[in-house]
């Protein structure tokens, strides 16, 4: 038997919310994928404990060595209930604080693994689009 490799590790949020439309993607996608569900997604590398973060990088770490992923895609959507004391007035405005969140989580990964796997951060909202964030 072929030992099972996959494309991509998706690292996203828990929330039931969002789990059609990321499954929906997957599969038009064609991706073959680890996913890796957290509450928050990837506000978990900067916003928990070192054990949790420690936990996150090896997990990812195992997916690679085992699975020969080449990608870490980061997801996070609107509405999160991990931002919800934020008070965010419209939808842009929670984008843009979630934004910079992620975007220091892709910074604690390219640390970590260097070069030798892209990163992608993917928004799952309803109007956000723009050159480096893909709505869906």
């Amino acid at each position: 038997m072929k030992h099972y490799e996959c494309d991509t590790i998706i690292i996203r949020c828990t929330d039931y919310k969002i789990n059609t439309c990321v499954q929906n993607w997957i599969d038009e996608s064609k991706l073959r994928c680890d996913v890796f569900a957290v509450h928050g997604g990837a506000k978990a590398l900067i916003s928990s404990s070192v054990e949790v973060t420690d936990y996150i990088l090896r997990q990812i770490q195992l997916s690679i060595a085992l699975h020969k992923a080449k990608e870490i895609i980061l997801m996070y959507h609107f509405n999160c209930d991990a931002y919800r004391f934020y008070l965010c007035a419209s939808e842009r405005e929670e984008f843009l604080l979630q934004d910079k969140t992620i975007t220091a989580a892709e910074e604690i990964l390219k640390e970590y693994f260097g070069e030798s796997i892209k990163i992608r951060k993917i928004w799952i909202g309803s109007k956000i689009t723009n050159n480096s964030v893909t709505a869906f």
